[in-house]
Order: C-alpha cells, then sequence, then structure tokens
C-alpha cells in the first residue's frame, strides 16, 4: 500500500436490544442484549481498489493478531474459512466473537417482529441491486471486479436503509446478501446439529471466547492477559435439608467459605440440586453445611455456652432477635464443638431463654466452652442443608435424546437405562412432547439407543442416540484449521479437554450435538416453509422444520442447503448472486469449516 497510508480500525456496531419471542414456541425466550457489528467485517487496510497491496492478510490465510472491522464502503474479507473467521472475529479484544446461531437468530426474529424483513444485495448485476426491489442498488466492489470480471458485489453498508434490519439507517446491514455469513453451529453427518450449549450470551458466562490451553487439556479463563474472565455455572447437590432455598439469593459454604449465587433450584423435599454461579475462587466441599440468604447473612458471636439440662445453651454477645422454632446453624464453636453444625444436622431450632440466650433443640451439652462460635439465622432467610458431593460444570452435563415418551421426567430423579444399566440425575428436560433432550449429572450415560428410560423402575422414554459431551471446538488448533474436543470436566474459570489439544491461545466456542436429523423430509435448495418453534432444544436457532419450492413469506421465502457428506459448518444470509433464495433467514449447512471463497465472509458480536 502507500507509503503513508493509515489503516482504518473505526469499528460500527449497533445494539441489539432485550426482547421476547413472539411466535408460539418462542414466548419465552429472551431474545438479543449484545452488540452486533453494523457491517460484514473488512480488513483494516482494506480499500475499494483493485490489487492486493491494499489487504493485510491473503486470501485464505491465517489472520494472525489482525482484527475485522465493521466499516462502510470498503470490500468485505472473504476467502476466509470458519475458524480463521472466528480468530479475526476475537483479535477485536476481549468480549469479540463470531456471531452464534443464538445471536443470528435475534436478528432474524428481531426483523421479523418489526415487519422489517431486510432486502439487500443477493443479485449479481451492475450495479449490484436486490433480486425483487431491483431500483435498490448501492456500490459496487471494484477490487473483486478486477479478481474476476463477471462478479458484482455490494460494499456493505452502501445500499438503502431497506437493507438494515430495521429498515433504518440506524440498523444492521447487509443481513442479506453480499457474502454467506459464517455463523457458529455445526451439523454432523447424520444431520445433526451442533447449537450454542447454552443461551447465554453475557461476557462471563456464554460458551464462546478466548483462553489459553495448558498441560495438554486444560483451557483456563481467569481474565489474565488474552484470557477472558469466566463464571460459568456449576451444580450442587444437597441432602438433609433443613430449610428451602430460593433462586437469587445468596449460598455460603460454612467450612470452605465458598461464595454463589443461586440461579436455579430443584427441590425434591429433603434433598435437591442447586445451579449456582460460583462468585469465590474457593468451592463448595462435599459433606459441607450450605447456607442461603437474601443479600447479607443474620450473624451474631457466641460469648459463652452452658448446660441447662443437659441440652447446650447459647449465650450471644448482642441481642440476637429469635423468636422459639427459629433455625439456625452454629460454627467455629471452640470447647463446646457438639454445638457446631455438620452435614447430618444442618441446622438447630431453638428455644428461647432471654434476649441474648437460647438452646438448641435436640442437643445435648457435653463440654465446656472455650472460644469462638458464631450463630446464622436461618429461618426466614433463605435455605440450609448439607453439600452432597462437589461442584459439577454446567459444560461437564451429558445430553440424552429421548423420543416415544409416555409420561414426564421430574428434575432431580433418576433415570436408568433398562439395558444398559446407565444412571443420570436430570437437571434439564427439554421437553417437546413426545420428544426431547435430558441434561444429566453423570460419571457415564452411555445409554443404549433405543433401550427404554425409566425412573423408578417404569418407562417414561424410548433413548434416541448415546448420551453426548459437550463439546469445544478450538479455532487455532491444527494451524487454525480447527477441530473439536469433548469437555470431561467444567468448573467456573476452566474446562478439561479429552485428547490432546495443543498448548497456546484457544480461541473457542462450546457446543452440544441435539439428536434429531435437521434435514429430515427436505430436499436441499428448497425455500423455507416453518421453523422448528416446537422444538424446545432447537426453537431459539431459527432453524427449518418444513421446506418446499415455494416457501412461506414470513421467513423471506428463504432458501435452504444441506450437504451430510462431512461434518458442516454454518452460513447465513446468502451471497450476492442468490436471489431470491437469500435473506436473513437463509441457512446453509453445505460446506466444510475449512471451506474459504469469495462469497465468505463474517461479523462480530461482543458479549457485555
Amino acid at each position: 500500500m502507500p507509503s503513508g497510508y493509515k489503516k482504518n480500525f473505526k469499528n460500527h456496531a449497533v445494539m441489539i436490544p432485550r426482547f421476547a419471542g413472539v411466535d408460539t414456541g418462542l414466548t419465552g425466550i429472551t431474545f438479543g442484549g449484545f452488540l452486533c457489528d453494523k457491517y460484514i467485517n473488512s480488513q483494516p487496510s482494506a480499500k475499494n481498489e483493485a490489487g492486493t497491496g491494499w489487504y493485510d492478510i491473503a486470501h485464505s490465510a491465517a489472520p494472525g493478531t489482525v482484527p475485522g472491522i465493521s466499516k462502510p464502503g470498503d470490500p468485505v474479507w472473504d476467502y476466509i474459512d470458519f475458524p480463521k473467521a472466528m480468530v479475526a472475529c476475537a483479535n477485536k479484544g476481549k468480549g469479540w466473537h463470531l456471531l452464534t446461531d443464538f445471536e443470528w437468530a435475534a436478528l432474524a426474529f428481531l426483523a421479523k417482529k418489526q415487519g422489517t424483513m431486510p432486502h439487500g444485495g443477493n443479485t449479481n448485476v451492475n450495479p449490484p441491486a436486490d433480486y425483487t426491489y431491483s431500483t435498490e442498488t448501492a456500490q459496487l466492489d471494484k477490487h473483486l471486479k478486477a479478481e474476476t470480471a463477471n462478479y458484482n458485489r455490494a460494499l456493505p453498508g452502501t445500499g438503502p436503509a431497506a437493507w438494515a434490519d430495521n429498515h433504518l439507517a440506524s440498523g444492521v446491514y447487509d443481513l442479506n446478501g453480499l457474502v454467506n455469513e459464517w455463523v457458529c453451529m455445526m451439523m454432523d453427518t447424520s444431520g445433526y446439529p451442533q447449537v450454542s450449549a447454552n443461551l447465554d450470551l453475557s461476557y462471563e458466562g456464554s460458551p464462546f471466547g478466548r483462553g489459553t490451553i495448558s498441560g495438554t487439556d486444560t483451557l483456563t479463563c481467569d481474565g489474565a492477559g488474552v484470557n477472558w474472565k469466566k463464571a460459568w455455572e456449576t451444580y450442587l447437590q444437597y441432602d438433609a435439608e433443613a430449610a428451602t432455598f430460593t433462586a437469587g439469593y445468596l449460598l455460603l459454604g460454612m467450612t470452605s467459605g465458598a461464595t454463589a449465587i443461586i440461579t436455579q433450584v430443584i427441590d425434591s423435599g429433603t434433598t435437591g440440586i442447586l445451579k449456582i454461579r460460583r462468585t469465590s475462587s474457593a468451592a463448595f466441599q462435599d459433606n459441607e453445611v450450605i447456607h442461603a440468604y437474601a443479600s447479607a447473612a443474620t450473624t451474631k458471636t457466641v460469648s459463652a455456652t452452658a448446660d441447662a439440662a443437659g441440652a447446650i445453651q447459647i449465650t450471644t454477645s448482642a441481642v440476637h432477635g429469635l423468636t422459639n422454632g427459629d433455625l439456625v446453624t452454629i460454627k467455629s464453636v471452640v470447647g463446646t464443638t457438639e454445638a457446631n453444625n455438620d452435614d447430618s444436622n444442618p441446622a438447630w431450632a431453638v428455644t428461647v431463654v432471654d434476649t441474648t440466650s437460647f438452646t438448641l433443640d435436640g442437643s445435648t451439652y457435653s463440654n465446656p466452652w472455650s472460644s469462638g462460635g458464631t450463630v446464622y439465622k436461618v429461618t426466614g432467610v433463605g435455605g440450609c442443608a448439607a453439600a452432597n458431593g462437589t461442584e459439577v460444570g454446567e459444560f461437564a452435563i451429558k445430553y440424552q435424546g429421548y423420543d416415544g415418551a409416555v409420561g414426564n421426567f421430574t428434575l432431580g430423579t433418576t433415570v436408568t437405562g433398562a439395558l444398559s444399566s446407565k444412571t443420570g440425575i436430570i437437571v434439564s428436560d427439554s421437553d417437546s412432547g413426545d420428544y426431547g433432550t435430558l441434561g444429566l449429572i453423570s460419571a457415564d450415560a452411555a445409554f443404549t439407543d433405543d433401550e427404554e428410560l425409566q425412573v423408578s423402575a417404569a418407562k417414561v422414554a424410548v433413548a434416541n442416540g448415546t448420551g453426548q459431551s459437550c463439546q469445544l471446538y478450538y479455532a487455532e488448533y491444527n494451524t487454525v484449521a480447527g477441530g473439536s474436543f469433548a469437555i470431561t470436566a467444567s468448573t467456573p474459570t476452566t474446562l478439561t479437554l479429552d485428547g490432546s489439544p495443543t498448548n497456546g491461545t484457544c480461541t473457542f466456542w462450546i457446543h452440544k450435538t441435539i439428536i434429531r436429523d435437521i434435514t429430515d423430509g427436505m430436499t436441499t435448495g428448497q425455500k423455507i416453509l416453518t421453523l422448528r418453534d416446537s422444538d424446545n432444544d432447537l426453537n431459539a436457532f431459527a432453524l427449518p422444520a418444513t421446506a418446499d419450492g415455494t416457501g412461506a413469506a414470513a421467513y423471506g421465502n428463504d432458501g435452504y442447503y444441506f450437504n451430510k457428506a462431512a461434518a458442516r459448518a454454518a452460513f447465513r444470509g446468502g451471497y450476492f448472486s442468490r436471489a431470491a433464495y437469500a435473506g436473513v433467514f437463509s441457512l446453509y449447512l453445505d460446506s466444510s469449516p475449512s471451506y474459504a471463497s469469495h462469497f465468505i465472509g463474517f461479523r462480530a458480536a461482543k458479549a457485555l
């Protein structure tokens, strides 16, 4: 490039608001809440001129540290494959990542909700135009035209406002036409989709990011250096429940000192499971007493103990504020150690003696007090039990498809394979009628395909496929050729991977496989007629359920292309010669992750 030419790193982005789905089956899903590139990405040095001198990275080459830039009027960064697009997006900085399946669906559903399905540069004419609205034109990409004379592609952001998702200049441009855009989604040779492992789009909780692999099996995301700072959720089983837990409350480990926010409660009576977002580096320990509270623990300091007709009497240094029958948890008493609660007795009921003294119902006094002790009020505060095992990370959950359901599964119960005798504790169920997918805490959820899935020896459904682990797609693996690795363990900031991924910087996306052929009953090249809105595993991703030669106007009569001959990564949008088949709902699952071409590009989003 000429001496003194300045690269353009100014990145244009649009905030996608949170909104509820409006179509049947989508009303319980919250979409949006992320920053999206306004334009398909270009290279920083890109200029609308012929020749390779205006570019930072050659066709199909690794991006190194070069970021994709969302800017109008410059040629798109094409000839880039799936893993390299992931890297180029993450090079923009922490929070930035290749647009995911769920995020693209948010853009599509928002346009549909607003009645502003975007037009675009989907016709190979000069000047570039929309196939249906042929008077809508944009500026020509001179760089591509010089490479191949019969290619007429528009420059990002140079079409009219109708080429934006909201038909306004403030919107996201070119979701229809120009290039097929990579998104984080894949499909295997059975037609089974590999989709984002959770729908969390926050910086700390999302299933994508950048970290460091060390020891050939451990990914760390602790915020140091290039690492994103993650706080992924975990599951904690409990028993000996003394008081019920409440989602949204804070959790404290009485021995470990671990702290967390409770995000879900699966209460099965005296036992149950908590889904938590840990806020401490310390982890919860097996058999420790766990205690929950709304905002701050209500505590009093023990100043003495006494023998009260054989029971333990506690005296506090300040007014305790208790009434008869209230529950308390006591820890750290020296001397009268029998006052301290443990996993067999997480809490005491009290009988009040006076404003600073009370007895512990059912206790037996044995040893004089020496020092210390803290009283935690349980009643009216929010939960007390004993941890039963250690934390299990959300991405260490196994997923088991089922169909032929004759009943309903209940969260917290144990499912058993009638033939394999494999078991798992149910923590999620995407029940879609007679089929769905179970999320299981299990060391080995290797159920046999088509065996009965039983609860308490009674058939509930039939296994559809075998148990699946979450997998991490590692973009830089094998010299930025990419590869997936099964996740065997998960903590708030680390993942343990099966196999031997190479050490180093890892741009990643975590996915799970849904045992459902998303090509069944359709022919590639047809137009989308309906979406999988009633499929609770897949309704968040705007995936076709049926297609025919005409399609439905509700989905832009957009096209659906697929090929199950090999593993595929997803494009959306449609490129500059797809005409009426291009559109914001258009989906392509017919190319390998290593494919790169003039009709492929990408854009990024930022987790907040």
